[in-house]
């Protein structure tokens, strides 16, 4: 399990690094990180979303097309990108981290 605060691994309910208490009924589950190089790659074929757990994002996205020229779209995309190469895309919608 991985602290919704700073994103570090826990073993029990309290996060070692940052002293968050997280409140959970439901077993600890170690989850296999995801690469952060394929989520760059399918970043950049507009597709990033689907492999980060977030499909809403991605058609709103594509409703942004028609409404700002694809202006609105080409920002969120970069946004994006360079959000994930800089680190401040971090996990994905699960919590499950980039490495």
């Amino acid at each position: 399990m991985f602290c919704p605060n700073c994103n570090s691994p826990m073993n029990n309910n309290t996060c070692p690094s940052c002293g968050t208490v997280v409140e959970t009924s439901a077993p600890v589950v170690n989850r296999k990180p995801k690469s952060k190089m394929l989520a760059i790659l399918l970043y950049w074929l507009g597709i990033g979303d689907f492999y980060l757990g977030n499909p809403k994002r991605f058609w709103k996205k594509m409703g942004m097309i028609f409404y700002t020229l694809g202006i609105g779209y080409v920002i969120l995309y970069f946004s994006d990108l360079f959000g994930v190469i800089t680190g401040r895309i971090n996990c994905d919608a699960n919590g499950v981290p980039l490495k």
